[in-house]
């Protein structure tokens, strides 16, 4: 409290003349324009760390948007991989019953005209 105002305040609290009185009241008004000026300060300042606030979340929103869509993406990513190793595992399942009938046909008519002509060499050998 050893600023000059507080100093000229207190001499004049001491003494009554007219004079200190006057030099009172300016020193009032001046601490109450300072004392406005703090507060205009302050509320400046507010405003700028409510702003400053905002733009903070605003980058934390975008920023935990991005973290969710990239744990997503790499979600999808192994949900296809999955997908396929099932779809790999259980393909008979999936498969149509005609999807292999004309190879069968072949298969089974191979397999007969080899049977038909192991009965007919064998008829020849026992003859």
């Amino acid at each position: 409290m050893n600023h000059p105002v507080f100093m000229c305040i207190k001499l004049a609290l001491i003494c009554n003349c007219q004079f200190c009185v006057r030099f009172l009241a300016y020193c009032i008004t001046l601490l109450s324009s300072v004392v406005r000026y703090v507060i205009d300060e302050l509320h400046v300042t507010i405003l700028l760390l409510v702003e400053a606030m905002k733009r903070v979340e605003t980058i934390r929103q975008r920023r935990q948007g991005q973290y969710m869509m990239q744990r997503l993406r790499k979600g999808r990513e192994l949900e296809t991989q999955r997908d396929i190793k099932e779809v790999q595992r259980d393909l008979a399942l999936i498969r149509s019953p005609a999807a292999g009938l004309k190879e069968r046909r072949a298969m089974e008519e191979s397999i007969v005209e080899e049977i038909h002509e192991s009965d007919v060499e064998m008829e020849r050998e026992a003859e």
